[in-house]
């Protein structure tokens, strides 16, 4: 298989966000609480809607991300600015592709759930949006854990549409985390 490598920032950074959808950040403060949503399923539909491209750099990432995720990602943008771009991503973790769209509808289902972790099916059609006609049924698995501090749930992993988990792409560049 030819894989092409490139930047998170590049891959993640051409996500397109769907209009309308989710609540800003000033309104999610403007509620007081650092939890970006409720409960397992809202958090992950928050962090597709609001925050797809893992941006664990902004002063909140501890309020949708888990530590693991955090390092990881961390590790991977050192790994980007050592080797010019090219590390562990290349494609997008979300549709695990370079092209092609997630297309409506997209739908958020708990799927699995402990006192201390749940996993979020999100369907939606993977095509291309000029022939959403052809677009087939897609998947993707989040799995998040709830912070014994704060009591708020985090993203802890991305299973794409073909079963790739992000943690596990991310991990080869990312020694000690």
């Amino acid at each position: 298989m030819n894989r092409r490598l490139v930047s998170i920032s590049a891959v993640l950074g051409a996500a397109i966000a769907l209009p309308g959808c989710g609540r800003s950040d000033a309104a999610q403060a403007a509620l007081g609480s650092t939890c970006v949503a409720a409960g397992p399923t809202e958090t992950a539909r928050w962090v597709f809607e609001n925050k797809r491209s893992f941006p664990y750099d902004q002063p909140n990432s501890q309020n949708f991300l888990s530590p693991r995720m955090r390092d990881l990602l961390v590790a991977e943008r050192k790994c980007e600015k050592a080797n010019e771009g090219l590390c562990s991503l290349g494609a997008n973790p979300w549709v695990n592709a370079q092209d092609g769209d997630m297309l409506p509808p997209i739908r958020f289902e708990l799927v699995s759930s402990t006192a201390s972790s749940a996993t979020v099916r999100m369907t939606y059609k993977f095509g291309w949006a000029d022939q959403a006609d052809k677009a087939k049924p897609a998947e993707n698995r989040l799995k998040l854990v709830l912070d014994p501090k704060s009591a708020c749930w985090l993203l802890d992993d991305l299973v794409g549409r073909e079963g790739i988990s992000l943690q596990k792409l991310l991990e080869p560049h990312s020694p000690g985390v």
